[in-house]
């Protein structure tokens, strides 16, 4: 049985690549053609294949067809949240990294 734990891990590992988030960020908006996201994250055809197929084997993303064309859109937007906790969490560390520095700034005019 996979243990929850090794789940967070896999589901990590797919958030872990910027053309995968990208396309995550691109088609929260609504459905999006595999043209419209090649165009806007500007990759080859092939690169954003293997990466929603990734994305749907992983579950995060699915597909209506529209004739011959499929119009991808988030599964659960639950994973929109995620990601803007993720988003918020590494902004509150570069104000925390910047309020360290200004210190060290202030510091140093003293001596």
């Amino acid at each position: 049985m996979i243990e929850i734990n090794d789940e967070v891990v896999e589901l990590l590992k797919v958030l872990g690549d910027s053309t995968r988030l990208g396309i995550l960020l691109f088609i929260r908006k609504g459905e999006k053609s595999a043209k419209a996201i090649q165009k806007e994250l500007k990759k080859s055809q092939s690169t954003i294949s293997q990466h929603l197929k990734i994305l749907l084997d992983s579950n995060l993303i699915e597909y209506d067809r529209e004739g011959k064309k499929k119009l991808y859109s988030i599964k659960n937007r639950e994973i929109l949240n995620i990601i803007s906790k993720v988003q918020k969490y590494i902004i509150e560390r570069h104000k925390e990294t910047i309020n360290e520095l200004s210190k060290l700034d202030i510091y140093d005019t003293l001596l």
